[in-house]
């Protein structure tokens, strides 16, 4: 058995790039009908796939932007929805607002 080391920061980089090749793979498999997944989200997945904060999803919410189920607290959206908002984007005061 052969032990290697390297250094803390190298380690955290190479976290960091599978951590994006993990995100990459899963988004493509998703896009191609590869993973099964789930019919309903939480509002954590929501920003992750949209790339919007927290306070910017609830923003959507109130303004109608995506719509939602709050059960026992807790936010959940339809895939189908969040699919429909990072493929078209929404129009606000005539401007399409892509992310």
């Amino acid at each position: 058995m052969e032990i290697i080391t390297f250094d803390k920061e190298a380690y955290d980089r190479l976290v960091e790039t599978l951590k994006t090749f993990n995100e990459i793979a899963n988004s493509l498999c998703l896009q191609y009908g590869l993973l099964d997944e789930p019919a309903w989200i939480d509002s954590q997945e929501v920003c992750q796939r949209l790339r919007i904060s927290k306070r910017t999803l609830q923003t959507y919410r109130n303004q109608g932007i995506i719509p939602f189920s709050v059960i026992r607290g807790k936010a959940y959206y339809k895939i189908e929805d969040v699919r429909e908002v990072m493929d078209n984007g929404y129009t606000r005061k005539g401007k399409n607002i892509k992310r």
